[in-house]
């Protein structure tokens, strides 16, 4: 989700040329790590008081290697080390071992290289690109490609769902889908891969979305490296689906800039990652839909849609509505918040079945500061799910019209046996959507409408005056 630099040419003007290349910077040349252990030396003058930014494209080209970059200055027959560069850090902490929750699944990082170093003197100075996998191994296929340049600000930007914790026998229970059921809110973990120094704030939003679906972007805060994108579906939304359009936006050097939003998913389930573990990938559409055969076992919204409005330092309190349609285990449900700001309201209960709940905010406990704000709330709850229990009545009628049509048949040994068949498979589908339609302990993942918060400037005191 990061390669490649907006702009970039679709290939590479130079080339690496064995076993040293004096080249100018700025640069973009394509290389290869071959043959095995390969090490390619770039030889180059830099100035005193310049600032280059080195990027490396070789795993985020399709292949299996880990480029490393070292940064020499070359002084009297002397080399002396300038900058190491090595991975592409993940925006956020990624699971240990690829199945148990200390971390989502997914990896916004890379083993290439980007990073930057800083010249102390004028003189003449050398950079040299090796696969740290590459001992071994001589495939003339490991490409890489080597950017060296000025500061270009940007981002990249990548987006996957929310994931429950994780417990025995939840192994294909890593990715949640963008299928909706009526009522229901959905959140997804926004990550940015910041680039050159850019740490500007981003505002993350969807369009083209079915009717009776909304979408609320969280702000990626200044410097932060993920926010949450909430979608919404009405509780009287219509059956539908479309391609929808996640962007990201900006302001870079006093330039409004939009990027697009890739979204992550598993390349298949995997029902034993001990085994097998899941392998993501980036998907090439954004796929929404919502379903009107059910909906949502607990709808969070507020009791008055409206931007709620408060001064710096007050306490805000928010009237919140609630719709139970399924039992829910416990005596109550532990709320939290996902939001720019409100991510850090303590952790409050909810009772079951309570029909309203006020939501009190301390803004100055908070320390939030004059804006605008939307954030989230976001609770686990373990209830009585029930998959399609209208598929039970329809399975009893197929069932009694096949034990009409064995009676029917009593006279003919052909008819009978075709009807004994269809009794057969009638009383057997007839168990399966049963067993299925059984209320069944389900982690459900609950999250609210998104709540829209205008802080203002509070009034000067007497004292200041």
């Amino acid at each position: 989700m990061s390669w490649p630099p907006v702009g970039l040419a679709a290939t590479a003007p130079a080339k690496e040329a064995e076993p040293q290349t004096k080249i100018t910077l700025p640069c973009d040349i394509a290389g290869a790590f071959f043959p095995a252990a390969d090490v390619d030396t770039y030889e180059f003058a830099a100035k005193k008081g310049e600032t280059w930014w080195v990027e490396v494209a070789s795993e985020r080209l399709g292949r299996n290697t880990d480029p490393f970059v070292l940064v020499q200055q070359v002084k009297d027959g002397k080399f002396t080390d300038v900058a190491e560069l090595y991975d592409i850090a993940p925006p956020m902490k990624v699971t240990s071992n690829g199945y148990s929750y200390d971390g989502p699944p997914y990896d916004a990082g890379s083993p290439d290289v980007l990073g930057k170093f800083e010249v102390k003197e004028d003189g003449t100075y050398r950079l040299q690109v090796r696969d740290l996998f590459g001992g071994t191994r001589s495939d003339p296929h490991n490409v890489y490609r080597l950017i060296v340049r000025q500061a270009a600000p940007d981002f990249a930007l990548a987006a996957w769902a929310v994931h429950m914790t994780l417990r025995n026998g939840d192994r294909a229970s890593l990715s949640k889908p963008m299928a909706l059921r009526q009522g229901e809110s959905r959140a997804f973990e926004v990550a940015v891969q910041r680039r050159d120094g850019f740490d500007g704030e981003i505002e993350i939003r969807m369009e083209g979305l079915p009717p009776g679906i909304s979408a609320a972007g969280l702000k990626i805060g200044k410097g932060k490296t993920y926010g949450h994108l909430i979608l919404t579906a009405d509780e009287k939304a219509p059956r539908g689906f479309s391609l929808a359009n996640i962007t990201g936006k900006a302001v870079i050097g006093g330039k409004e800039v939009i990027r697009p939003v890739r979204v992550a998913s598993m390349e298949w389930p995997v029902k034993d990652a001990k085994g097998e573990i899941p392998a993501p990938r980036l998907m090439a559409d954004v796929p929404v839909s919502v379903t009107d055969s059910e909906q949502a076992p607990l709808s969070i919204t507020l009791a008055e849609n409206k931007v709620f409005e408060a001064k710096a330092g007050e306490t805000l309190k928010i009237p919140l509505k609630l719709a139970w349609r399924n039992e829910f285990n416990g005596s109550s449900i532990k709320v939290k918040a996902y939001g720019e700001g409100f991510s850090a309201i303590k952790e409050f209960d909810i009772p079951l079945k309570a029909a309203m709940h006020e939501l009190v905010l301390n803004l100055a406990e908070l320390k939030i500061t004059p804006g605008d704000y939307t954030f989230a709330l976001q609770s686990l709850g373990i209830c009585k799910y029930r998959y399609n229990p209208a598929a039970v009545p329809l399975a009893e009628a197929e069932q009694k019209k096949a034990a009409q049509e064995v009676s029917a048949a009593a006279t003919d040994p052909v008819k009978k046996k075709q009807a004994e068949a269809a009794m057969t498979a009638a009383t057997n589908k007839m168990k399966a959507v049963t067993t299925a339609a059984n209320p069944t302990d389900t982690v459900e993942i609950l999250i609210s409408q998104p709540i829209r918060v205008s802080v203002k400037t509070a009034a000067p005191t007497t004292a200041a005056k």
